[in-house]
Order: C-alpha cells, then structure tokens, then sequence
C-alpha cells in the first residue's frame, strides 16, 4: 500500500475542471487500497486565510506528515514552489502542470497576476519533480518553454456511463431543467456553456457572435458557473442584454442540475482560446451533446473529428455562422451527438487511473 498525501486547492474549488481532475484520481487510488492523505486550503478562493495556508500552513503540515516512502501530489502549477518543502522529506514528487502562462490580447489585472505567479512557480520547480500534464498539447510546450524532459501525460478522468440520448428522456430533462432554474425555454434552441469567465474564455465574442447570427431570436444561450472575473460578468451581461436572444447566467449549480444541462442542450459551445484539456466539452459529450468549439490544438487532440470546429474563433462572426449551421441541421447534430459519446469512453477513470498509478509506481 502507498501513502499519498495531495494538495488540493480551496473546498469550494472541487468542482472545477483542476478540482475534479485530482479528486477523480484521489478516488481511484482510495479505490485500490491506497492511503490518501488530502491536503485543502482553509478560506475562498482568493482569500487572506487561502493564501496564509498555502504559502506557510500547508508546507509546515507537509513537512511534519510527510515520510520517506511517500509520494507527495501538487494539484496545480501554482503551488509548484512546495516541490522543496516536499523534497525535505522524500523523493517522491508529483507537479501536475494544467496551464502555462496566458497569452491573450488584453491581459486584464487577474491575468497578468496570474501569469505572474505561474511563471514564478515553475521557474521554482524542482528539478527532480516528476510533472503530469493532462494533454500531449500542454506536456510538449511546457518541455519547449523549460527546456526539461516531457513530461508525464495522464487525460482527465470521467466517470463516464454513456447512454444513447432518448427524445422522451430529453424532454423530462429539459421540462426539469426549466423546472428547477425558472427559466422559459418555449421551445428554443437551447445553447449551454460551463466554466469561468476568464480572458481566455472568448466569451464576450461567442456572445456578439449569438447577437448577430440570423437565428437569435429562437435562441436560449445558458451560462453556468461562477465567473471568477467579475468585470468579464458585466461585459457579458451588458452584450447578452442587448443581443436579441434569450439568456440566463447561473453561478451556483449542482451535480443534479449540471447533469440536466448536458442531457437538455441542443448544442454545447465552448469559446476557449487556451485550455490545458478542456474538460466540460468532454463531460457534455458523455451525455450526448453535440460539441460546438474553438479550433486549437487541445480540442483537436481530446475530441479529434468528433466536434464541429470554429476556425478563427476570434472572430463573432465565425460563430454566428456556426450557430446558424448547427440550429438548422439536425443529422449534424445527431451524428456529433454519436461521434461525442463514444470519444468520451477514452477518458473513463477505470482506465485513467491506471495511467497514474503507474507514474507513481515509476517513482524512485
């Protein structure tokens, strides 16, 4: 039996795409009878308390816990420096690099400090750290941009229970979907997006490109998540409000209501220009939703030929014109709907948490 002790981010964060990426992995080494020792900070994100833990609380517990024979797991990028810490007491150290610096247009303030931080991190890793990415995409530029070995790669885990989509089941979904978040559906093309609402998202111009397309008006476009940018929020308000389409932005869901938007969405975009694998296009691709998404390098390598790609996502009317082909044709959308759910099998935990615990079987 291994002991594992992992460093996970703020309780309220488990439910993010790098949240859930090391709780999944959690689960499936707890399932094979190793010890998991899990590691939250105390506080909200972003607050003095989250901040106190991880720059002293969290090492102090780390060095006093930790034994020569553990394996010690970072969850993300930006905690990278207690790769020392961690090194006092054992060799046996897991980075697992989600992201590298951002790169938008206009960086607002949350980006550029972010970017920031990042960097310092991984300039701060340890050299003799084992680093996990969740795609070949991200573990190749981060071999570039640090001159390192590549990395390790294990996908997102899901646990996935595809079911062919049933137009009755559909409709009681939908019904309690509009049920539980009061909202007036009436028949229209429902369009779901899931996560934050950071630069990089490209939300604003997926919703100029709603408000301009020929079919607006039989549109209902359903954000769900907290938007971590609140002045991103305002901006995409404002264009929502003034788009000619329905529209609802909820911040706070659960697993239950999560579950109902995959299985009621008539299409599912995600307007990204970075991602380190992108995990709610694969979510709602084990619940049938045909995929609608940006063209870059990460989708096409999680989701290959299974998703419609919008070349210059950049660009609003790039997708007006993707929405304007999606809402009128159905067999597209059916076979998407197919392609997607057999692509999401791939990332069942049954096998991706086989590819991990063979990492930390390959420590020294």
């Amino acid at each position: 039996m291994m002991i594992v002790h992992w460093v996970l981010g703020p309780k309220n964060s488990k439910t993010t795409g790098v949240g859930l990426y090391s709780e999944m992995l959690c689960d499936s080494l707890s399932s094979n009878a190793h010890e998991v020792c899990r590691y939250y900070f105390s506080g909200k994100v972003r607050s003095v308390r989250r901040y106190f833990d991880q720059i002293l609380g969290i090492p102090l517990r780390l060095f006093c816990s930790v034994r020569r024979d553990d394996t010690v797991v970072l969850y993300q990028e930006d905690i990278a420096f207690m790769s020392w810490v961690a090194a006092l007491r054992t060799n046996k150290v897991i980075v697992i690099v989600h992201h590298l610096p951002i790169l938008v247009e206009h960086p607002n303030l949350i980006d550029k400090i972010k970017n920031i931080v990042i960097r310092a991190n991984l300039l701060a890793l340890r050299s003799g750290s084992k680093v996990v990415c969740p795609s070949e995409n991200t573990a190749k530029l981060f071999k570039k941009t640090y001159r390192s070995s590549l990395p390790h790669v294990v996908p997102n885990a899901f646990k996935i229970n595809c079911v062919e989509r049933d137009s009755n089941d559909r409709v009681e979904a939908r019904n309690l979907l509009a049920k539980n978040l009061r909202l007036s559906l009436n028949g229209k093309f429902l369009i779901l997006a899931v996560g934050s609402e950071e630069s990089r998202k490209n939300f604003d111009v997926l919703i100029k490109g709603l408000a301009s397309a020929s079919v607006a008006k039989r549109v209902f476009f359903l954000k769900l998540g907290r938007p971590i940018d609140l002045r991103n929020r305002s901006v995409n308000l404002q264009l929502s409000e003034g788009g000619g389409f329905d529209f609802a932005f909820v911040d706070e869901v659960t697993d239950d209501i999560l579950r109902l938007a995959y299985s009621s969405a008539d299409l599912f975009v995600t307007s990204s220009l970075l991602e380190g694998f992108g995990r709610t296009p694969i979510e709602a691709q084990s619940y049938g939703a045909p995929i609608c998404a940006s063209k870059i390098d990460i989708f096409d390598e999680t989701m290959g030929n299974t998703y419609y790609p919008v070349e210059s996502p950049e660009r609003p009317e790039s997708w007006a014109a993707a929405v304007e082909r999606l809402e009128s044709d159905s067999k597209l959308r059916f076979d998407l709907s197919m392609m997607g759910s057999e692509n999401s099998r791939r990332y069942d935990i049954s096998r991706v948490g086989l590819d991990f615990l063979g990492v930390i079987s390959g420590l020294e």
